[in-house]
């Protein structure tokens, strides 16, 4: 009987321990963050009235208060190229790409998701809100 109920304790004392490490979880998804300093990229960013965002974005998939263009790559490049000629910046690194993600203020896992999308398409082109009434938008095309 004494040893059940040292069994008993001891398994108590093993749950609660567990359980502390998964309440006091701070929130990250703990996945790494992508890399793409290697790379450069043409950078096209301005600012839309949310009438103007399916024109350049076309139809989309939304993740959070952001907006992911299905443009091709070359239709997206095509109307970047368009609409926002003068806001166009090339020879950008990969590293300058994603310390301006990380100053927008997204959470992490946001700007991963937009950095893996690079990674792996090789372009993103996306809207995400900064007002009731505007979005800014964001293309990176690699090089």
């Amino acid at each position: 009987m004494k040893n059940t109920f040292k069994l008993f304790v001891m398994i108590t004392f093993i749950a609660v321990i567990g359980f502390s490490f998964a309440a006091c979880d701070n929130g990250s998804s703990g996945g790494s963050t992508p890399d793409i300093t290697s790379s450069t990229f043409t950078i096209f960013s301005t600012q839309l009235m949310d009438s103007e965002v399916p024109d350049v974005i076309g139809k989309s998939a939304s993740l959070g208060n952001l907006v992911f263009s299905d443009k091709s790559k070359d239709a997206a490049l095509t109307t970047c190229n368009t609409k926002f000629p003068l806001m166009k910046q090339t020879g950008v690194s990969g590293a300058d790409v994603t310390d301006f993600l990380n100053s927008t203020g997204l959470p992490s896992d946001d700007v991963n998701q937009i950095l893996t999308k690079i990674q792996s398409n090789g372009y993103v082109l996306l809207c995400f809100g900064s007002a009731s009434d505007v979005n800014d938008t964001f293309a990176a095309f690699k090089e």
